[in-house]
């Protein structure tokens, strides 16, 4: 099965707009994420890419997370899930490169 690209329309972020990617991760397939359209997040947001890990890392598949600004990474490093969009600077899962929350002017 081929990688698919989801892209959350914003300005936040439900578990219920995971519907379909859970299942083609529950199938062992890839998924990338775009959050860059995610500009209010909030706690629907990190249970969302929570719930997302999970079933990526029950079934093997490989998930990608892009684009996640500020507010977002913050929420995601208060939960501990910080992984989820990669280290400051470097490549995140699937290697795209994302940016710490200081970085940002």
């Amino acid at each position: 099965m081929k990688t698919k690209r989801f892209v959350v329309p914003g300005p936040g972020m439900t578990a219920g707009e995971t519907g379909e990617a859970l299942a083609r991760l529950r199938c062992g397939a890839g998924v990338v994420w775009d959050v860059s359209a995610v500009t209010e997040p909030g706690l629907a947001a990190v249970e969302a890419l929570a719930r997302l890990a999970l079933a990526a890392r029950r079934s093997g598949a490989a998930l990608t997370v892009t684009g996640a600004g500020a507010g977002l990474l913050g929420l995601l490093r208060l939960a501990g899930l910080e992984e989820l969009a990669g280290p400051a600077g470097e490549a995140g899962p699937g290697g795209v490169p994302h940016a710490h929350p200081s970085d940002t002017p």
